[in-house]
């Protein structure tokens, strides 16, 4: 059963106060004190933490991604240097023209990241092929005045 009543406020004190001076371990100063030692650890670490709990960093969970800032940055300089040399280009000639590694990730997230430039980019009189596996993709993109 948890126990739900206040922990009293000399009770808290002391416990920081071993914890500082004596270092003991959270469970030692549980039972000098009679609570419980998740009560202690939790008073303890609230006092000494840096930051208050709702400031904290927050840790970068998933999969990490497979394209950098930097691969990102090269990507679109190589494909803004195709637009202004070729009418066509295929998403296979970016990756080669930017420099960068086929193997690192796959076709498709190059692909993906590529197409995502394209709508965001300017629009000028070219035409985006886009080869990937499964069909073809052919974006027309008006001329800018």
């Amino acid at each position: 059963m948890v126990y739900k009543g206040r922990v009293r406020a000399d009770k808290l004190e002391q416990a920081i106060d071993l914890r500082m001076t004596k270092h003991l371990s959270f469970r030692k100063i549980a039972s000098e004190l009679n609570i419980s030692p998740s009560t202690a650890g939790r008073v303890v670490k609230k006092f000494l933490l840096p930051t208050p709990p709702t400031q904290k960093v927050k840790r970068k969970l998933g999969r990490p991604l497979g394209l950098t800032a930097q691969d990102k940055s090269k990507l679109e300089e190589a494909l803004f240097m195709l637009r202004k040399k070729h009418i066509k280009y295929t998403v296979r000639k970016v990756i080669e023209t930017s420099g960068l590694c086929s193997t690192k990730v796959s076709y498709r997230t190059f692909s993906r990241y590529i197409h995502a430039i394209v709508k965001t980019l300017p629009e000028q009189s070219t035409y985006c092929q886009c080869k990937s596996r499964a069909n073809h993709i052919r974006v027309k993109i008006e001329p800018q005045q």
